[in-house]
Parts: C-alpha cells; sequence; structure tokens
C-alpha cells in the first residue's frame, strides 16, 4: 500500500491484553473491525496509547503482527516503534516491515537530554535503516524535546522516506509552522494532529488528518468532521467540531489516558478492562462514574453501561 493512502482519521489503538498482560486477540479485532466499519482511514498501534513503553517486546511484536493481518489491507496500518534505544527502534522497524505494515510512527528517543543534533542524527539514522515510510512523532509533553519546524524541513528535504509528521504539541502555532515551513518544499509531507481539539485547525490550514483519539470509541464524530469538510459542508462540520470538543473533556479526568480509553470501551460493550499493560494504573469509581456522565449516551450504548455499572466492582480487578 503506497504512503499516498494515509490520510484522514487514524485511531491510536490501545493495545488491549487480559488479566495476565497477553494480548488479547478477541477484543483487539472487534475494536479494529468498528473502527474499520465506522470509516477510519488507517490505524495505530503501538503508540502512546498503544503502551508501547510498557509492554514486553514478544507482546508489542505479537500486537503488531495480530493488527496487519487483522486488518488485511483494508486500511493502512502503521506501527509505533519507539523507544530509547537506537538498536531496539531499529528492530522493531525491521519487524514491522516484515509484518507487511504501510508505515511506522517514530517518537525521539526521551529521558536523557538531547542536542538538535542528535535528534537529528537519530532520525537520520532510522532513514537510513529502514525501507518503509516513516511518520515522526513529536510529543515534546513526554519526551522532553520539541522537534522544531525547522529541523523536520531538514529531514524531509534530505530523506524523502520521510513521510510526515504526528504533531502531537498543545497549541496550532507548531502546526502552523509546520505547514509553512516543510510543506512548501515537501508538498507530499503529510501533517497529523496529535491532539483531537486540533484536527479542525489542522484541516483549515491545509493539513492532512489526525490521530483522535477519541475515534477509538466514537470513531463516527472526526470521521464524519473529516468526510464534511472534504465536501465543504462547513454547518455540519461544526456540529462535528462541538461535539468534539463536548468529547474531549474526557480525556481530563484521570490520566493515563490508555486507561481511560480501555474504560471507555467498556462502556462501548467492545471490552473488559480485566488487563493493563502497567499494573501501577487505576480508575477509581468516582472516575469512571464521571466517563459515564460524559459518554455519548446513545441507545446501542445504554445496555453495555446498565451491565457494566450495576458490575463496577467484579470489573474493576486490576
Amino acid at each position: 500500500m503506497k504512503a499516498d493512502r494515509i490520510k484522514g482519521i487514524i485511531p491510536p489503538l490501545p493495545t488491549l491484553t487480559d488479566a495476565e498482560g497477553n494480548l488479547d486477540k478477541q477484543a483487539m479485532g472487534r475494536l479494529l473491525d468498528r473502527v474499520i466499519n465506522a470509516g477510519v482511514h488507517g490505524v495505530l498501534a503501538l503508540g502512546t496509547c498503544g503502551e508501547f513503553y510498557a509492554l514486553r517486546r514478544e507482546t508489542r511484536q505479537e500486537t503488531a503482527e495480530f493488527v496487519v493481518n487483522h486488518v488485511n489491507g483494508r486500511v493502512p496500518v502503521i506501527l509505533g516503534i519507539g523507544g530509547t534505544c537506537i538498536d531496539d527502534v531499529l528492530y522493531f522497524g525491521q519487524h514491522a516491515a516484515r509484518c507487511g505494515a504501510d508505515a511506522v510512527l517514530v517518537i525521539n528517543p526521551y529521558y536523557a537530554p538531547l542536542s538538535a543534533e542528535s535528534l537529528f542524527r537519530f532520525y537520520q539514522t532510522v532513514a537510513e535503516n529502514l525501507a518503509l515510510p516513516i511518520m515522526i512523532y513529536n510529543f515534546p509533553q513526554l519526551t522532553g524535546h520539541t522537534i522544531s519546524a525547522d529541523m523536520v524541513r531538514r529531514l524531509a528535504q534530505q530523506f524523502p522516506s520521510i513521510i510526515g509528521i504526528k504533531d502531537t504539541i498543545n497549541n496550532i502555532s507548531h502546526i502552523r509552522e509546520l505547514m509553512n515551513q516543510v510543506k512548501p518544499h515537501r508538498p507530499d509531507f503529510l501533517i497529523f494532529a496529535g491532539y483531537d481539539e486540533y484536527l479542525l485547525d489542522t484541516l483549515i490550514l491545509g493539513g492532512d488528518g489526525g490521530f483522535p483519539a477519541s475515534a477509538n470509541f466514537s470513531p463516527d464524530v472526526t470521521v464524519k468532521l473529516y468526510e464534511h469538510f472534504c465536501a465543504e459542508n462547513y454547518s455540519a462540520v461544526f456540529q462535528q467540531r462541538r461535539e468534539l470538543s463536548r468529547l474531549a473533556q474526557l480525556f481530563s479526568i484521570n490520566a493515563p489516558l490508555p486507561d481511560l480509553l480501555k474504560h471507555l470501551l467498556a462502556m462501548t460493550g467492545m471490552y473488559t478492562p480485566d488487563g493493563s499493560a502497567n499494573k501501577t494504573n487505576r480508575l477509581s469509581p468516582e472516575h469512571i462514574a464521571e466517563l459515564k456522565d460524559l459518554l455519548p449516551l446513545r441507545e446501542a450504548v445504554i445496555p453495555h453501561l446498565i451491565f457494566l455499572f450495576s458490575g463496577l466492582d467484579g470489573i474493576l480487578k486490576f
């Protein structure tokens, strides 16, 4: 599948595991089918929402293989290959190529401070050693480093295999600078919003889509926003944007985000959250009640909500 098919709405999937931390293939399959049937334009596995940082190596490989095989070419599959060790990044990148992924998402090394040139050389090494299309993952809140628009321009100009960026930064000005500095030199370079709330702003500026976490449990909102935008049906765009703003309140209830997503999926009947890659994370009954109040109460969801909250003590095992 060519990189030019990567566009639109790409949910960053949580990695659904059982109580022993093993991949829950049935739940992952249901989630994949649901978002694909809802019209998403691709899927991302093993990103931040997928808890790549907390999974065993064998679980990361198993997840990558399962997602690619289950999707079976229906939409592009992007695999996160992040890590603090360049050898691990290349290892998972080569595994992604063997799996048949369409592209990889590469977050920069975190924990240790890095100079701008060290960051550049990191992506240079990745580009020179992997055959797959590469998307940069800029998430300064978690990595401690901002990948500047100028650096992205340099990378885009020198390495054709670096095809785009997921820009998870809490202001639209960085995406604006990416548009102004990178697109004139690489019109095919893909610029995606990492945060749900910046999806519409990114599209207005000329970007290519987003990786909205809300597309896991309410994919129709961002899919419709994107489709109405492409059709220039702006009154419908504004309606979906208002709904997206309401959904965004969910993400401020508690951290980490993957646990929130798993409970939201439980509320829509997709998953019973008995397992978490990070065993130290917990959601309280009070936080779950807040999620319930904000989740859209559609007819298909209500029976699952009744089941979930009638047996809340039994479900909160992890």
